[in-house]
């Protein structure tokens, strides 16, 4: 967790060894640029494009940064133009050559996640020495203040100059600013060759120069060789090009393994079209492979259950034709899978299921809304795949991210749908949209989406998956993004199932020691807005010492120290006592508050400090009231009279004694 430009920060220790820095505002999320990833920048760059000219665009970007003294540089262009591997190559270019000017200083190379929402500059590094990349490609021509956060964006470069430090900002096409001071930083990216990438990775980083000579197109295959020099397409995305070389790189020095990375790699297209023209014909055989598909790790007879499902067939009756038939196992392999160990398989052809449903998908488009209808009935409830859920989840998760396509998963509209239902609400549509919206391009979309359809939807199931969905593992890589979409879900009028899960979402943030600054502040601001329901809940469940014991101890402990907290409880409690729908939970909130004092758990002073400036606004108010006075007929616990005593004792009263069994304390 980075504490730059926090210089007031308070740090409190939560229960223990964790350190919680309580005020500081929580930048954009960084990691350390991959190892591997630096390696094949220094060692296996492709430095010619397809047309043989040679790729400047890392020098370029190094002249910007380590001869002109700038701190920003932006690198536009086109997806599979190599903008991030020049942006990695120019960082790595500069930290090698201030590690030779003084080895004692290592330059620290970072990824930023755009973790913002809206964008904003002040949550960008600060720090000395460090160089930064910022892909920003899918949301930059959404940006509503494009040409201020661009000149934004040049002053920030400008501060980071000054620490010895750079930001490379990856841009689209058309994204950034071509005129104006902005212009000056920016770089055009220039696509390289993916045969020489290719053969570059395969050569220096995989050490197989046996494989990267056959990518050369004047090599023939020898004799019972997989021939791959056909394999690399001048127009193919650079990262394709890489996973090639991966795929390649990692075979052992059989043909076998070649010929399944080839297999992979190509998304076993030519096996997928023998299948396919094999069973033109037969629609019982493709209704199997696709159930095999979707069910992978079920039994034979679970898989054959599902296609007659899909065909709308019930099983045969005629013994004859049964026993005269081919048998399943035999069947299934025809189709390209196996049974082992008496379950459906496609391990020895990894990728092949996902191959299968993209092939169905796009070349037999016809089928998609009755695949759809037909993964409604087998994930219903005590239907064959509803064990399989999740995984089918997975899969069309994964089609939606390869097809670029939302249409795919759960859509808003669809939660009302109920041969979707199963799969289009709950924990499920959950976990379809948490995995892409993680995505970082398409991803895009789904967050976008997340927040103005589903969080901010009036139909409870609705609101519910976007509350889902803010759990791990989406909200710790967006944390802020989370934040945002759940603040919508508090906010509703009913106290109901969503808003429940939205609660749940929150303490699972707060409980984690680096997202607490970050929720606590969100909170805090909902308070300060004035009929803001989202604000008074989540401070709530916050405080709760049943709900969340740690996250009391962590703000107790640093409002001993720091006045501000102490103020923040204090408005905080002032606005949740003025809403009479929440004056039961205040209550209980209250008392739980006394008893953890009671147990030693949490600082009684600073408790009741706090207790006794809210008592000053709020003595007369139902909640406050209540615990102090108590209700006639109502026991409470030794905790509470305890409590009662020592605030009333602060405000100038001389509490009666009362045993706390059946009356409250008396003025």
């Amino acid at each position: 967790m980075q504490a730059n430009n926090n210089h007031n920060s308070v740090v409190a220790q939560g229960g223990g060894n964790v350190t919680v820095h309580l005020h500081q505002r929580r930048l954009l999320p960084a990691r350390p640029i991959d190892d591997f990833y630096l390696q094949a920048a220094r060692l296996a760059w492709a430095k010619v494009a397809p047309d043989g000219t040679a790729i400047t665009v890392p020098a370029r970007i190094r002249d910007l940064i380590a001869v002109q003294g700038h701190g920003l540089a932006v690198v536009s262009g086109a997806a599979g133009t190599g903008r991030t591997a020049a942006a990695v190559k120019a960082l790595a270019m500069i930290a090698e050559e201030r590690h030779r000017a003084d080895p004692d200083k290592e330059m620290h190379l970072e990824q930023l996640v755009p973790d913002w929402d809206p964008p904003d500059t002040e949550l960008l590094p600060l720090q000395e020495n460090f160089g930064y990349v910022l892909d920003v490609s899918p949301e930059i021509s959404g940006w509503h203040r494009r040409s201020a956060l661009a000149k934004d964006l040049v002053d920030h470069g400008k501060k980071l100059a000054g620490m010895r430090s750079c930001l490379i900002l990856i841009v689209d096409k058309d994204g950034w600013p071509a005129a104006g001071e902005p212009a000056d930083f920016l770089v055009r990216a220039a696509r390289p060759s993916p045969r020489l990438l290719c053969r570059a990775h395969l050569s220096v980083l995989y050490r197989r120069s046996d494989l990267a000579q056959r990518l050369d197109p004047a090599t023939d295959a020898a004799p019972g060789q997989v021939g791959l020099a056909h394999l690399v397409k001048e127009g193919m995305h650079p990262s394709d090009a890489a996973e090639l070389a991966r795929l390649l790189g990692v075979t052992d020095r059989s043909e076998s393994s070649v010929a399944i990375a080839v297999g992979t790699f190509n998304q076993w297209l030519g096996r997928i079209k023998e299948v396919f023209d094999d069973t033109r014909d037969n629609p019982d055989d493709r209704a199997l492979l696709l159930a095999a598909v979707f069910l992978e790790g079920c039994s034979p007879s679970q898989v054959q259950r599902a296609a007659r499902i899909l065909l709308d067939e019930t099983p045969e009756t005629d013994v004859r034709r049964v026993l005269s038939g081919m048998d399943l196992a035999s069947r299934l392999q025809s189709v390209g899978a196996e049974v082992v160990d008496g379950v459906v398989t496609f391990r020895h052809l990894p990728g092949f299921g996902p191959a299968v449903l993209r092939h169905v998908w796009t070349q037999l488009s016809d089928v998609q809304s009755h695949l759809t209808r037909w993964i409604g009935k087998i994930t219903a409830h005590g239907s064959v795949g509803a064990d399989c859920r999740e995984q089918i989840a997975d899969l069309l998760a994964g089609l939606a991210i390869s097809q670029n396509d939302t249409s795919i998963l759960p859509s808003h509209q669809s939660v009302a749908r109920s041969d979707l239902a199963p799969l289009a609400r709950g924990p499920v549509a959950a976990r379809m949209l948490a995995t892409a919206a993680q995505q970082p391009v398409f991803g895009a979309k789904v967050r976008e989406q997340l927040r103005d359809r589903w969080a901010m939807s009036e139909d409870c199931s609705v609101a519910e998956v976007a509350a889902l969905v803010c759990q791990e593992p989406f909200a710790k890589q967006y944390p802020k993004q989370a934040l945002v979409r759940l603040r919508w879900v508090l906010d509703r009028h009913q106290n109901d199932s969503a808003v429940q899960e939205a609660e749940r979402a929150l303490l699972k943030m707060a409980a984690d020691s680096a997202l607490l600054p970050d929720v606590w502040s969100s909170v805090v601001n909902w308070t300060n807005v004035s009929g803001f329901r989202a604000g008074r809940r989540a401070f709530l469940s916050l405080v709760d010492p049943k709900a969340a014991p740690g996250v009391l101890r962590v703000l107790i402990t640093d409002a001993e120290q720091d006045p501000r907290v102490v103020d923040e409880l204090i408005t905080a409690w002032s606005r949740v006592l003025s809403d009479p729908e929440l004056e039961d939970q205040c209550e209980k909130v209250l008392a739980a508050w006394a008893q953890a004092v009671a147990d030693g758990y949490v600082a009684s002073e600073t408790v009741v400090n706090v207790l006794h400036q809210v008592v000053t606004d709020h003595l007369f108010t139902g909640p406050m009231s209540s615990f102090l006075m108590g209700k006639e007929g109502v026991g409470y616990p030794p905790a509470v009279i305890a409590m009662r005593h020592r605030i009333l004792e602060r405000q100038g009263f001389a509490p009666a004694d009362t045993s706390g069994t059946s009356e409250g304390a008396q003025p």
